[in-house]
C-alpha cells in the first residue's frame, strides 16, 4: 500500500530482505481499505496502522535493521578513541613536558594534537582527496562513506599499536633511571613521544567519526534524520560503557592495570588487546560493507531542488560553523558551566552575589538579542552585525581572561581559615565590564546566525549534490568541539591546571574564529536590510491610536488590503482577519484622509499609503499573532528560573559532594552539566523513535503531539525535577551532619556527587520537551516576516527567567535564612527549590488554562499553483 503523506521528498521502493515484515503492507478485507491500485483518492478512509502499513513505513523499519551492524562496529573505535582522556593522561603526566625551564605542557593538553590532527585530516580530506578520488572513482564524495569508515578503522588500529610500543618506551625510560617505583617522579623522556597515537586517532576520527556520521544521515529514513546524530552518539556511548566493563575485568583479573603505579602496570598488553579488538571488528565491517545494500528510494523532484540549494551554505558556513560558531560556543560554554566557581573561588565573591550576578548577566545576554535583532534587519544586515557582535564579545573575553591572569585584578588568594578578601570595587568594575560586553556581543551574534545561514540559499546553484556531503565535516567538527572540550577539557584545565589557560584558550580560539569569518566575506550572500518587523508593529499601534474614535466597521472584507505592498513579507500566504483585539483592526479602516482607494477597488497603481496611519490587514494580523503569543511565551519564564539554579547553587552542592571517579582523580563540579546533555539527548531521539509514531496512531498529527503539549509535559517534569532537587539537599545535610561537617563548608562530604544525576537528568529531558517545544511555537506562530526574529523571542523568556532568578534569590536572601554566603550546609537551600516548584506548579495551571484557549494563527496559503487553499490551522 502507498503513503501519500510519507514524504513531500522520497518514497521508499520495496526491498526483498526481512520479508517478514512485508506481511504489515498485505491489504486484508478486515482493513476496510482499497487495494494499492485504486488507493490513491484522498476521500479513501485512513486505515487502522497497527493492522496495516504502507510499504514506506515497513521499509523505515528495515533500514534500522541494516543499519545495527555497521553501528555495532562503531563502538570498538570508541572504546579505543576514550583512551586517551584517562591513561594516556596518566602517561603524558609522568613523562617531562617541558617546553622551558619554567613552563610545562598540562597533561590534558596533549588532547590538543589530535584535534589539531583531525582539522588537518578533514581539511586535506576536502580539499585534496575528494577532487582526487572523484576522478577515479566517479562520486561526488571521491569514495563512499563505507570506504571512508574502513579507512578510518585501520588508521585507529595502527594507533592503538603505536600506543603500546610507546608505552614500553616510556617504561624502558623509568627502569633505566631507576623510577619504576615512584609513580610521582618524573620520567626524564619528552612527553611528544605521546604525539604520533594522538596524531593518528585525530585522523581516524576524520575518516570513521565523519564517515560513520555521514552514514546514519544518509541511510536513515528521512523522517528520522532528526534522530541520526542520536544514533551516532549511541555508538559512542556503548564504546564508552564497553571500556568501563574492559577496564573493571582487567583490574580484577590480571596486573595491566594500576591505580597507584603506572610504572609497575601492564599497559601495553591492555593497548594490544584493544588493538586485537579492532582487528577483528574491522573484518566484521568489512564482510557487513561487502553485503551492506544501500536504501532504495524514489528521488521526487522537489528534493533535488532541496539537495541543490545546500551548497551556498556549505560555502558559508565552512568557514564560520567550523569557526566562529563552535569557539562562540566554547566560549561562552566554557564560561558558563563554571564561572559561579570562578567568582566564589577566586574573587572571593559570596555565593549568592555570584548567583545574581550570572543570572543578570544571562538575562542580558539574552535581552539583548531583540536589539542585535532589530540592528540586523533595519540597519547593518547580518553579516556586519554578527561582525560587530564577534568583535565586542571578544573585547569582553580578553578583559575577563587578563582578570584571570594579572593579580592586580584579583584579590590574594587566601589558605586554611585565614578570611578571604573580597574582591576591591576597581576589580570589580574590570569584572562586570567584562561580563556585559560579552552579554552584548551574544546579542548580535545568537539572532542572527541561523537567519545568516539561511540567507546562503541560492535556489539556482545546480552544483548542490556535487559538494552536500561536505557539509559533514563541518557539521562534526562543530557538534564535537564545541560541547567536548568546554564541559570537559576547558573545565578541567580551570579546575586543575589554572584560570588563565581556562579562560585564555576559549579567547585566543575565538579571536582566530572571527578573522576566518570576516576573511570569507567575499563567499556569503549578502542582502541589504528591508526594514525591522518591530516597526511595522509599532505602525499599526500608532495607526490604531490614531483612529481610535472612528467606528468600527461592520464587514471585515472593507479593511484595507494590498497584496502588492505586502508581497515582501508574504511569501508564503497571507494572515486572515480575526476577531481577538479588535481595537487594532482600526488601523485597517480606510478614512478620507488616508487618501487611498477602498480595498475592493485598490490597484496597483494606487498611493502607497502612510503606514502610519493606514496599516493592511496582514500587517495588523501580524501584530495579533505576537500578543496571542504573549502568555505563553510567559510560561516560558519559570522553567528557565528553576534550570538555571543547576549553574549556582547545584554546582556549589556539587562542590562539598565526594566527586572521585578513582582515588586520584575526581570530576569537576561544572561538568555536571554533562548528564543534563545526555538526557537530553537520549530524550530527544526516544522523542523521535518512539513517542511520536505511537502517539501519531492517536492524535492523527504528524508530529505525533500538538507543541503546545509539549510544552506542556516539560512544564510538568521540570516540577518534578525541582521537588527531587530540594530532597536531594536533605539528602545531602543529613550526610554533612552525621559526620559533624555542618560548620564545615570547605570539607568535602563523604555523599557521592552521583546523588545530583536524578535532578540533572530530569531538567535534561524537560529541556527536550519544553525548551524545543517553545521554539517550535515561536517558529510556527510568528508572523513568516518576522521568523529571523523567532530565536530573539525565545532568548528573550530566557532574559525574563534569569532575571527573575535574580529577584528571588535576593529577596531570600534580605528576608530568610534560606541561602548563605559563607555555609551552603547550614543553609535552607531544600526550601528555595520548594518555593520555585510551588511557583512552576501554578504556572503549570496557567500555562494549560492558556494553552486551551490559544487560537491558532489563520493563514491564507497561496502555492505555486493557481490554486488557493486554507492551512489548516489545528493541525499543530
Amino acid at each position: 500500500m502507498d503513503d501519500p503523506k510519507d514524504g513531500p521528498f522520497m518514497i521508499r521502493i520495496a526491498f526483498p530482505r526481512c520479508r517478514f515484515f512485508d506481511k504489515a503492507a498485505i491489504p486484508m478485507e478486515e482493513d476496510q481499505v482499497r487495494w494499492p491500485s485504486s488507493s490513491s483518492s484522498s476521500s479513501d478512509k485512513s486505515p487502522n496502522l497497527w493492522r496495516l502499513s504502507t510499504v514506506h513505513r515497513v521499509e523505515e523499519l528495515k533500514s534500522i535493521i541494516r543499519m545495527g551492524p555497521i553501528w555495532l562496529t562503531g563502538i570498538i573505535i570508541t572504546t579505543a578513541s576514550v583512551q586517551q582522556g584517562s591513561f594516556t593522561l596518566q602517561q603524558a603526566r609522568s613523562m617531562d613536558r617541558h617546553l622551558s625551564p619554567s613552563f610545562q605542557i598540562p597533561p590534558a593538553s596533549m588532547s590538543v594534537f589530535t584535534i589539531v590532527s583531525m582539522r588537518t585530516a578533514t581539511t586535506i580530506y576536502d580539499r585534496l582527496f575528494i577532487p582526487v578520488a572523484r576522478r577515479f572513482t566517479g562520486l561526488d564524495r571521491g569514495i563512499t562513506f563505507l570506504q571512508r569508515m574502513g579507512v578510518g578503522f585501520a588508521i585507529s588500529i595502527l594507533a592503538t599499536f603505536v600506543a603500546g610500543f610507546v608505552e614500553i618506551k616510556r617504561k624502558r625510560a623509568a627502569a633505566a633511571h631507576g623510577l619504576l617505583d615512584s609513580p610521582k617522579a618524573t620520567i626524564p623522556i619528552s612527553v611528544f613521544w605521546l604525539l604520533p597515537q594522538e596524531a593518528l586517532y585525530g585522523i581516524a576520527v576524520a575518516f570513521m567519526s565523519i564517515g560513520h556520521l555521514e552514514f546514519f544521515y544518509d541511510q536513515s529514513p528521512e523522517s528520522m534524520r532528526s534522530t541520526a546524530t542520536a544514533f551516532y552518539w549511541t555508538a559512542i556511548s556503548a564504546g564508552n560503557y564497553l571500556s568501563t566493563l574492559l577496564v573493571t575485568i582487567l583490574q580484577h583479573s590480571t596486573d595491566w592495570l594500576s591505580d597507584y603505579n603506572i610504572n609497575r602496570a601492564r599497559l601495553e598488553y591492555f593497548y594490544w588487546l584493544i588493538a586485537l579488538l579492532e582487528l577483528f571488528n574491522l573484518g566484521f565491517y568489512v564482510l557487513c560493507a561487502r553485503f551492506y545494500t544501500l536504501k532504495p528510494i524514489q528521488i521526487a523532484i522537489s528534493d533535488l531542488f532541496f539537495i541543490s540549494i545546500l551548497v551556498p551554505v556549505l560555502r558559508s558556513f565552512q568557514c564560520y560553523c567550523a569557526a566562529n560558531e563552535i569557539c562562540e560556543k566554547l566560549a561562552v560554554a566554557g564560561f558558563a558551566v563554571n564561572m559561579v566557581s570562578y567568582l566564589t573561588q577566586q574573587l572571593h565573591m559570596p555565593l549568592t552575589k555570584a548567583a545574581n550576578t550570572l543570572t543578570n548577566v544571562g538575562g542580558t545576554a539574552a535581552l539583548t538579542t531583540l536589539l542585535g535583532a532589530f540592528i540586523a534587519d533595519a540597519f547593518a544586515g547580518r553579516f556586519w552585525t554578527i561582525t560587530l557582535g564577534s568583535i565586542i564579545h571578544q573585547m569582553g573575553m580578553i578583559c575577563l581572561t587578563l582578570s584571570a591572569v594579572l593579580p592586580q585584578l584579583r584579590p590574594p588568594s587566601c589558605t586554611g581559615n585565614e578570611v578571604c578578601k573580597e574582591a576591591t570595587h576597581a576589580q570589580l568594575s574590570v569584572l562586570y565590564a567584562s561580563l556585559v560586553l560579552t552579554a552584548i556581543g551574544s546579542g548580535g551574534i545568537r539572532p542572527n546566525v541561523v537567519a545568516y545561514g539561511a540567507d546562503q540559499f541560492d535556489e539556482t546553484d545546480p552544483n548542490g549534490k556535487t559538494k552536500m556531503w561536505n557539509f559533514f565535516n563541518w557539521y562534526y567538527f562543530s557538534m564535537g568541539l564545541s560541547v567536548l572540550i568546554a564541559v570537559t577539557v576547558i573545565v578541567y584545565i580551570q579546575e586543575n591546571v589554572g584560570w588563565g589557560w581556562g579562560l585564555g584558550i576559549p579567547t585566543v580560539a575565538f579571536a582566530i574564529s572571527i578573522i576566518a569569518f570576516v576573511l570569507g566575506l567575499p563567499l556569503y550572500r549578502n542582502f541589504k536590510p528591508s526594514g525591522s518587523p518591530f516597526t511595522r508593529l509599532t505602525q499599526v499601534i500608532v495607526a490604531a491610536c490614531r483612529k481610535r474614535n472612528l467606528a468600527m466597521v461592520s464587514d471585515p472584507s472593507l479593511l484595507y488590503e494590498n497584496e502588492e505592498l505586502d508581497a515582501a513579507i508574504t511569501a508564503n500566504g497571507i494572515l486572515l482577519h480575526t476577531g481577538q483585539f479588535r481595537f487594532f483592526d482600526k488601523a485597517a479602516i480606510v478614512s478620507e484622509e488616508d487618501q487611498v482607494k477602498r480595498p475592493s477597488s485598490s490597484s496597483s497603481s494606487d498611493k502607497p499609503p502612510n503606514l502610519w496611519r493606514l496599516s493592511t490587514v496582514h500587517r495588523v494580523e501580524e501584530l495579533k499573532s505576537i500578543l496571542r503569543m504573549g502568555p505563553i511565551w510567559a510560561t516560558g519564564i519559570i522553567i528557565i528560573t528553576a534550570a538555571v539554579q543547576q549553574r549556582t547553587f547545584s554546582l556549589q552542592q556539587a562542590r562539598t559532594m565526594d566527586r572521585h571517579l578513582t582515588p586520584s582523580f575526581q570530576i569537576p563540579p561544572g561538568s555536571m552539566s554533562v548528564f543534563t546533555i545526555v538526557s537530553m539527548l537520549t530524550t530527544i531521539s526516544i522523542y523521535d523513535l518512539l513517542l511520536i509514531p505511537v502517539a501519531r496512531h492517536f492524535t492523527g498529527l504528524d508530529r505525533g503531539i500538538s507543541f503546545l503539549h509539549r510544552m506542556g509535559v516539560g512544564l510538568a517534569i521540570s516540577v518534578l525535577a525541582t521537588f527531587v532537587a530540594g530532597f536531594v539537599e536533605i539528602k545531602r545535610k543529613r550526610a554533612a551532619s552525621a559526620h559533624g561537617l555542618l560548620d564545615s563548608p570547605d570539607a568535602t562530604i563523604p555523599i557521592s556527587v552521583f546523588w545530583l544525576i536524578p535532578q540533572q537528568a530530569i531538567y535534561g529531558i524537560a529541556e527536550a520537551f519544553m525548551s524545543i517545544g517553545h521554539l517550535e511555537f515561536f517558529y510556527d506562530q510568528s508572523p513568516e516576516s518576522m521568523r529571523s526574529t523567532a530565536t530573539a523571542l525565545f532568548w528573550t523568556s530566557i532574559s525574563a527567567g534569569s532575571y527573575l532568578s535574580s529577584l528571588l534569590v535576593t529577596i531570600i536572601q534580605h528576608s530568610t535564612d534560606w541561602l548563605s554566603d559563607n555555609n551552603i550546609n547550614r543553609a535552607r537551600l531544600e526550601y528555595f527549590y520548594w518555593l520555585i516548584a510551588l511557583l512552576e506548579l501554578f504556572n503549570l495551571g496557567f500555562y494549560v488554562l492558556c494553552a486551551r484557549f490559544y487560537t491558532f494563527k489563520p493563514i491564507q496559503v497561496r502555492p505555486k499553483e493557481t490554486t488557493v487553499e486554507l492551512s489548516t490551522t489545528t493541525s499543530v
